[in-house]
């Protein structure tokens, strides 16, 4: 579980990085990685 949550503070800090100096394009690409991600980690507990 440790590594589990590792993970989520690199993706959080990665985030922060692309809110922060991404471009609009980066922005609307991380919104959608996020978004798949999100939807991926669902059908994990749905199996």
């Amino acid at each position: 579980m440790t590594e589990l949550w590792s993970q989520l503070r690199q993706l959080a800090a990665a985030t922060q990085q692309v809110g922060a100096a991404g471009t609009a394009e980066q922005v609307t690409a991380a919104t959608t990685a996020l978004a798949e991600a999100r939807k991926t980690i669902y059908r994990l507990l749905a199996e």
